[in-house]
C-alpha cells in the first residue's frame, strides 16, 4: 500500500527508501519487478533485467508466486531500431554466414505473419482473450472474490489456446542462423499481455518508451557543459540557441513526466529529480543528433567500436540496414505497435519516427520529441 507522504517533516520519501532503476533493454525490453516488503516496511525492492520479458513464459509467474504484490515496469524501444542494434551487436554471427539484415528480418517477418504463427489473427485473438479475462477478473475482484479473480487470469493463460504460449514455446518464426530472433523480440504486445495476466491485471504493468527516458533522444540540444555559447554578435546562431533551449526544456519535461509515471506507479512519494542527473554522462556535442542515428549504418565507434562482439564494426555495406528493408519491416510492425499503444495507454509514434529517419531529407530526421 502507498506510504504516507509529507508527514513528520521528513521530506516526503519513506525512510530507508531503496531502489534500483531497471536496466534499459537493448534486447527489446526491461522489466523491474517491485514490491513493498511484507508487514508494510517502508522500503521498495527492485530488480532489473534485459532478459526477463522474452526468455521465459514462467518468469512473471514465478515473480507473482514469490510476491503477489509485485509490479513490472517494461521499457521498450522502436522495434526496427532495436532489431538493427541487436544485429550489430551480434554481427559476427550474421556476417560469417553472409546474412544481411534485410534477409534475416524480412524472412522472419514473413513467417511470423502467418495465421499459424503470430500473425494478425493470433494478435487479435490474444487481445480479445486478455480483455475478456481481465474484465471478468475485475468484476470478481470488485465483488471481493479475489481468489476467483486470480483463477480467471490463470485459467486464461493455460492450454494451447492462449497465443502467448505459442509466442514463447514455438519456433514458427525462426530463420536459420538467427538464434537471437531479431524480429520476434520486438513483438512486444504478446509479452506485455502475458505479464499483465501473470501478475494480476493491467494495473500491475507500466509500459514506457525507452526514448522518453533519455534526454539525448528527445532533444537535439547539446550538452551545455560540452558546447561553447553562441557568439552574441551572431544573430542567426543566437536565435538557433534560443530554439535549442526551448527544445531542451521540452525534453526535460518529457523525461520528468516519464519518471513521474514510474514514481506514481510504484506508489512512491512524489520526487523532484535534479535536472543535472537527467542527462546521460556524455561529454560530447549532441548538436547533430538525428533519428537516423538510431539506425546508423557506419561502423560503430567509441563504446561500441572495435569490430568485435557488441561493436557492429566491419559489417559490409551490402549486409547493412537500408531504407527499403527498414520501411518494409516497419510496415510489418505497425499492427503490433498499435496493439502495444493500446496496452500502454500512450501512442509512442514509432511510425512517425521511422518516417523521419527514412524520409526525403535529413532535416526531417531531427528528433523533436513528442508533439
Amino acid at each position: 500500500s502507498p506510504w504516507p507522504c509529507g508527514g513528520g517533516g521528513g521530506g516526503g520519501a519513506p525512510p530507508g527508501n531503496a531502489g534500483e532503476r531497471g536496466n534499459k533493454a537493448s534486447a527489446g525490453a526491461a522489466a523491474a519487478a517491485a514490491a513493498g516488503a511484507a508487514g508494510g516496511d517502508p522500503f521498495l525492492s527492485a530488480d532489473g533485467s534485459v532478459g526477463y520479458l522474452f526468455e521465459s513464459a514462467a518468469t512473471p509467474r514465478w515473480i507473482f508466486l514469490d510476491n503477489p504484490s509485485a509490479r513490472a515496469v517494461i521499457v521498450v524501444r522502436e522495434p526496427v531500431a532495436r532489431a538493427w542494434s541487436d544485429y550489430r551487436y551480434r554481427a559476427h554471427a550474421y556476417v560469417s554466414h553472409r546474412l544481411s539484415f534485410a534477409k534475416v528480418t524480412l524472412e522472419a517477418a514473413a513467417r511470423l505473419a502467418a495465421d499459424s504463427c503470430l500473425g494478425p489473427r493470433a494478435l487479435q485473438g490474444t487481445l480479445r482473450q486478455a480483455r475478456e479475462a481481465e474484465a471478468a477478473a475485475a468484476q470478481a475482484r470488485g465483488a471481493g472474490r479475489h481468489a476467483e479473480a486470480g483463477e480467471i487470469l490463470s485459467r486464461a493463460m493455460r492450454g494451447g489456446a492462449w497465443p502467448s504460449d505459442r509466442f514463447y514455446l514455438s519456433d514458427c518464426g525462426r530463420v536459420d542462423q538467427d538464434a537471437n530472433e531479431l524480429v520476434k523480440r520486438s513483438l512486444y504486445a504478446f509479452m506485455v499481455l502475458h505479464w499483465r495476466l501473470a501478475l494480476g491485471g493491467p494495473g500491475k504493468v507500466l509500459v514506457l518508451d525507452a526514448q522518453s527516458l533519455d534526454l539525448d533522444q528527445v532533444t537535439t540540444r547539446p550538452n551545455p557543459k560540452a558546447t561553447p555559447k553562441a557568439d552574441p554578435g551572431n544573430a542567426a546562431a543566437a536565435e538557433e540557441e534560443k530554439e535549442e533551449e526551448k527544445e531542451e526544456e521540452l525534453g526535460y519535461r518529457l523525461v520528468e513526466a516519464a519518471l513521474a509515471r514510474v514514481v506514481d506507479f510504484a506508489q512512491l512519494c512524489p520526487h523532484a529529480f535534479e535536472r543535472e542527473h537527467l542527462r546521460a554522462k556524455r561529454n560530447v556535442d549532441r548538436r547533430e543528433v538525428k533519428v537516423k542515428q538510431l539506425y546508423r549504418n557506419t561502423e560503430a565507434t567509441g563504446a561500441e567500436g572495435g569490430g568485435g562482439q557488441g561493436s557492429g564494426g566491419g559489417i559490409p555495406a551490402n549486409l547493412r540496414i537500408g531504407s527499403w528493408a527498414a520501411t518494409k519491416l516497419g510496415e510489418f510492425f505497425e499492427p503490433y505497435d498499435r496493439a502495444l499503444y493500446e496496452l500502454a495507454g500512450l501512442d509512442f509514434q514509432w511510425a512517425r519516427q521511422r518516417a523521419r529517419a527514412w524520409g526525403r531529407t535529413s532535416s526531417e530526421a531531427r528528433i523533436r520529441g513528442f508533439p
